[in-house]
């Protein structure tokens, strides 16, 4: 696998995981948000 394609996956795979924990609804889980972004 080129190093571009690992990249992209792994930013498909951070995206995904911030979007799914945008939708949950509990405030305890906006502790982990900064380091979600942060990878983004």
């Amino acid at each position: 696998m080129e190093l571009e394609e690992c990249v992209a996956d792994k930013l498909l795979w951070d995206q995904v995981a911030l979007d799914h924990t945008l939708k949950i609804d509990d405030d305890s889980i906006k502790v982990f948000l900064p380091s979600l972004y942060i990878k983004n």
